[in-house]
């Protein structure tokens, strides 16, 4: 599994909402400044989550974004799998054409069951807890945007 900068974007975006008090409209450029974030690929990548239920989102001049369903309810993974999809998840990344447990390699045992550990990670981390602020407190802005 790797991690594409819009989803990365995404579960930054969305951490920031739900720091915020429930049910805030967040304008895009007040995330844009808090990240560090180019504001037209955040406003595609917030469509995508809205278009998916973890978003909600008004126009006009007090609309904005916030988050559709509790924080504790959305997972890393959720938000991921909703920006990127689920991708090619069985195959290898060394050897494209092999499925998971199809023996193509020595290595290919380790990469699945990383990939898996990986995602059972994501899959734990809510996005209540990874809005705290501690998470953030020592990183930079200026290299905030480069975990991808």
């Amino acid at each position: 599994m790797r991690l594409s900068r819009a989803s990365t974007y995404a579960v930054y975006g969305m951490s920031y909402l739900a720091s915020q008090a429930p049910g805030r409209l967040v304008p895009l450029s007040e995330i844009r400044i808090k990240w560090d974030l180019p504001e037209k690929h955040l406003a595609k990548i917030f469509n995508t989550l809205v278009r998916s239920g973890h978003l909600r989102s008004e126009r006009g001049v007090h609309g904005g974004f916030a988050l559709a369903k509790p924080a504790s309810s959305i997972s890393a993974l959720d938000i991921i799998y909703a920006v990127d999809g689920r991708g090619r998840h069985g195959e290898c990344p060394i050897h494209p054409s092999a499925r998971e447990d199809s023996g193509c390699c020595p290595i290919q045992k380790l990469v699945f069951e990383g990939r898996r550990e990986m995602e059972r990670m994501l899959g734990k981390a809510s996005l209540a807890e990874l809005a705290q602020p501690a998470l953030f407190r020592n990183v930079p802005s200026s290299k905030r945007r480069d975990h991808t």
